[in-house]
């Protein structure tokens, strides 16, 4: 299945960020991919940096921007997987990733699972994992900080996932290049060999981005965008050539 993978400075237009994906989505499509992977609240923005709350967040407009997605996912046969955030009855709301199918439906969506610092002030907490085949291979789905819980990825090795598409908002930060730049992708490689898997990993472009958008194959190998370059990154889990692979649940 070829995979492309996205990175852009998302904002709080919804309207500007939706123009983006759509781009996007045509650019995929022009390079025979399958399914197209957007970054954490790709559509809506994120609280901090874009939003100081959901107090007064336009859902309405947030509904027709998806909308125009799905519409745009069932004219290009492509499938879409987006961050993004939805309303919970009598409960906060959620840090979501949707999965659009290439028909245009809306067939699944992850909440967050793991929230960090302040994030609980304004998002409810996730407890499922999700599962979609996709064009006949097995997919998970992660957002951000859940990738520093290993458990996650061995549960959705259990449910044979073979693609997990992990969605991230690690951007717009002051300090520069540190050791979250190292480790956030060290993660990554790890999660990808230890559990056979690949991820496609999407991210902000918005400086500093503490990792460019990528996809890691499960010999913990990297196809990756340029940092802070608006762009998409494709690669195919059905040609690609893998070097020294393990399973480590053979002693």
């Amino acid at each position: 299945m070829k995979i492309a993978t996205s990175q852009f400075q998302m904002s709080k237009d919804m309207a500007a960020n939706a123009r983006i994906m759509s781009d996007h989505m045509v650019l995929a499509s022009q390079a025979d991919a399958k399914v197209i992977h957007f970054p954490e609240t790709a559509l809506s923005g994120y609280v901090g940096p874009h939003h100081r709350n959901l107090k007064d967040f336009d859902w309405f407009n947030l509904a027709a921007h998806q909308r125009e997605l799905c519409r745009l996912a069932r004219k290009l046969r492509i499938w879409v997987v987006f961050g993004s955030t939805r309303v919970v009855t009598d409960e906060l709301p959620r840090n979501c990733i949707h999965v659009i199918s290439k028909d245009g439906d809306v067939v699944g969506t992850y909440d967050k699972r793991h929230l960090y610092k302040d994030e609980p002030l304004h998002y409810g907490l996730g407890d499922t994992p999700l599962v979609i085949d996709i064009e006949g291979i097995r997919c998970g789905f992660l957002i951000c900080y859940d990738s520093c819980f290993p458990e996650l990825y061995s549960d959705y090795r259990d449910q044979g996932v073979s693609v997990l598409f992990h969605s991230n908002y690690t951007a717009n930060s002051s300090r520069g290049h540190d050791s979250l730049d190292d480790l956030v992708i060290a993660q990554l490689r790890t999660r990808a060999a230890d559990n056979l898997m690949w991820i496609s990993a999407s991210n902000s472009s918005e400086p500093h981005s503490k990792l460019a958008a990528c996809i890691v194959r499960p010999d913990g190998s990297v196809t990756a965008s340029d940092r802070h370059k608006p762009g998409i990154v494709v690669d195919d889990t059905s040609i690609a050539e893998l070097g020294w692979t393990y399973d480590n649940r053979i002693s």
